[in-house]
């Protein structure tokens, strides 16, 4: 027997020993999927007979044959216990025990919707209609979890981990449903979804990524270390909204530093924007830059009048 093998009948067997299997998982509404897997979980760790309560579920139970009655050769009756071979009746307790196992893993409101049914298979696709619903239900929940995941996107001044947070929830929902978008398809949405102001960190991990394909979550990691920037880019930009004379001063700073430094301009540490994406700073700072000789109080007074108005 295999190392791997070895392994997973010791965990097995570790869960008997704690009695996390005597159990089944309880279901709740709109948490089906999750609860389908676990369901099939709780069955496996019965082994063999864990193998026949699911072939119960799936091909239906054992059809017990009528035979003849030995006290009364005319009435023909099931087939009784006795007579089964010892296959069938491990097959026949094990459709037996899988529905008291569904029995017991469904709110009331369901237990009165399915304890009429007659077996386990029976049993096991009305919960799920109840639960999940039939196919076109399926369909149409699919659909919206696509749209919703295709307008996806940061809100005005949301910080990176809750976008972060937002997303997983979101892929992780979409899982449950087995709708699975491919994983370049995650990041890119990760990535474009963000507000203009991290546009310029953006385009640095997309550099940076020269290896394998890699999870939303590295990008998350790599991207968080730049948020300090982002956010003093947010305050400055609304103090020159807000508050007319702190962008008075902040253009006067950033003219007197320009002109102090005309003749050596130091490369900047970050890469800079796309043609598309607007630099909050150099909308500013540009102004200032042309003729040297016009009356710096004009310019001061348009753009207080601009930040008014």
């Amino acid at each position: 027997m295999s190392t791997s093998s070895n392994s997973t009948n010791s965990n097995q067997q570790t869960l008997a020993d704690s009695g996390a299997n005597k159990r089944p998982p309880m279901l709740e509404k709109g948490n089906y999927i999750p609860w389908e897997s676990r369901f099939r979980r709780f069955l496996d760790n019965k082994l063999e007979d864990g193998e026949r309560m699911w072939n119960s579920i799936q091909n239906g139970p054992y059809q017990r044959p009528m035979v003849v009655d030995p006290t009364n050769p005319t009435v023909p009756i099931l087939e009784p216990l006795s007579k089964m071979t010892e296959g069938n009746k491990k097959q026949y307790i094990a459709d037996v025990r899988v529905m008291n196992y569904l029995l017991q893993a469904i709110p009331n409101d369901i237990y009165n919707s399915v304890d009429a049914c007659k077996n386990a298979k029976e049993m096991w696709e009305q919960i799920k209609r109840l639960m999940h619903g039939s196919e076109i239900t399926t369909h149409v929940r699919h659909s919206r979890l696509m749209d919703e995941f295709d307008k996806f996107a940061a809100k005005e001044g949301e910080s990176l981990d809750s976008v972060h947070e937002r997303l997983t929830t979101l892929v992780n929902i979409m899982d449950r449903n087995n709708v699975r978008p491919i994983p370049v398809a995650i990041n890119t949405k990760f990535l474009n979804c963000l507000q203009p102001e991290w546009s310029k960190y953006v385009t640095m991990v997309r550099h940076n990524q020269t290896g394998p394909a890699v999870s939303y979550d590295v990008l998350y990691d790599q991207l968080v270390q730049f948020e300090p920037h982002v956010l003093a880019s947010r305050a400055k930009k609304a103090a020159k909204n807000h508050d007319p004379l702190a962008l008075i001063a902040h253009l006067n700073a950033s003219s007197s530093h320009s002109y102090a430094n005309y003749s050596y301009s130091p490369q900047s540490y970050y890469v800079t924007h796309p043609p598309s994406v607007i630099d909050y700073d150099d909308e500013y700072q540009g102004e200032l830059q042309g003729d040297s000789q016009e009356d710096k109080l004009t310019i001061a007074m348009m753009l207080l009048a601009r930040a008014i108005s």
